[in-house]
């Protein structure tokens, strides 16, 4: 059985919430060593936040794979909806021909991962402060085909 990595990257961005006003800002900093997800070995990579039923992007960066974004993001949040709000990250790869590719996804909430919790609650910890940190995205599951082999081959994805 061979073991397969595949480096898709990562984000830093920083969630404040202001208690007064109720209000999430949500800023996409930047993202680093992004997979190229283009024949010409680039990608061009945008940002979208999703939260409830609200969706939010940033600006493509064409040809770059640690693109800076620095755009900030506010939403309505009620104190007593912030227990029960996700925040969903998702970096894209704008395609004109096809369909926009997924380079990763970050959930962050209360009950996220150890990674996300801990932004989560240092966020809350510190109201009115932007609270940045990086997130790294999971390792993406290869298919045999996507590597070039046939059917019949194992592949445990490790991450």
């Amino acid at each position: 059985m061979k073991t397969f990595f595949e480096n898709l990257g990562r984000i830093q961005f920083s969630v404040g919430y202001n208690f007064q006003e109720s209000t999430l800002t949500v800023k996409i900093m930047k993202a680093q060593e992004l997979p190229a997800k283009d024949f010409s070995g680039t990608s061009d990579p945008f940002v979208k936040i999703y939260l409830l039923v609200e969706k939010k992007k940033t600006v493509v960066m064409k040809r770059c794979l640690n693109p800076v974004f620095n755009e900030s993001f506010i939403f309505d949040i009620p104190t007593e909806k912030l227990r029960e709000t996700t925040i969903i990250i998702t970096v894209m790869d704008k395609d004109r021909l096809s369909r926009n590719d997924v380079i990763g996804k970050i959930y962050l909430s209360w009950k996220s991962g150890p990674g996300e919790v801990k932004h989560w609650k240092d966020m809350i910890a510190h109201p009115r402060q932007a609270v940045a940190q990086w997130h790294h995205f999971p390792c993406d599951v290869l298919e045999p085909s996507e590597l070039g082999w046939g059917a019949g081959n194992t592949v445990s994805i490790v991450g």
